[in-house]
C-alpha cells in the first residue's frame, strides 16, 4: 500500500447510477452498475474528457435520499441528464486518499488500513459527508486500481 495524502477536492458533479442494495450485495451490484455505465458513456454529452468512473456514498446517511451508491462520470455541469440516470453533486471537501489494487472483494482491508492512517494522524473521519472512490481501472472487479477518498476534517478546523 502506498502512504496516504490529504488532500482538497474542489466541487465534483457526476452523472451515472445509483446502486441501492443490502451491504453485502454492493460488491457484486456496484460492477454491474460500471458495465452499464461504460456501455452507456456516449449518452452522456456533457462528460470531462477523459471519462473516469467515480463512486460516492456515505458512510452514515442523513437521510433515506443519500443511501446508496452513486457511480458515475464527472460532467461540466448537470444541464443533461440521461434517462436511467442520475446527478449527484459532492462539494468541496478534504479527504485522506490511498490507492487500492486488486480485488473488489478485498477493498475493505485497505480501507481499514486508510482508516487506521486516519486515525493515527488525529483527524476526524466525516461519516455523514460524501466519500468518492475514483477507478483508475475499472475493467475487471478482480483487478481494480482505484482512489479511495475518505473525507475528512481538516486539522486547521
Amino acid at each position: 500500500m502506498n502512504t496516504p495524502q490529504v488532500v482538497k477536492e474542489n466541487e465534483l458533479i457526476i452523472v451515472g447510477y445509483r446502486v441501492l442494495c443490502e451491504g453485502d450485495e454492493y460488491s457484486l451490484e456496484i460492477p454491474k452498475a460500471a458495465k452499464s455505465l461504460k456501455m452507456n458513456l456516449e449518452k452522456i454529452s456533457n462528460a470531462v474528457s477523459p471519462p473516469q468512473q467515480i463512486g460516492a456514498f456515505m458512510v452514515e446517511e442523513n437521510s433515506p435520499d443519500e443511501d446508496g451508491y452513486w457511480l458515475g462520470v464527472r460532467v461540466s455541469d448537470s444541464s443533461f441528464v440521461p434517462e436511467g440516470m442520475e446527478t449527484k453533486t459532492i462539494p468541496e471537501q478534504t479527504y485522506a486518499v490511498t490507492l487500492h489494487k486488486g480485488s473488489n472483494l478485498v477493498i475493505r482491508e485497505t480501507y481499514e488500513k486508510l482508516h487506521r492512517w486516519i486515525e493515527d494522524k488525529g483527524y476526524i473521519r466525516l461519516k455523514n459527508s460524501w466519500h468518492l472512490e475514483r477507478y483508475l481501472n475499472w475493467g475487471d472487479p478482480d483487478d481494480l486500481e482505484v482512489e479511495l477518498l475518505e473525507t475528512i476534517q481538516p486539522q486547521d478546523q
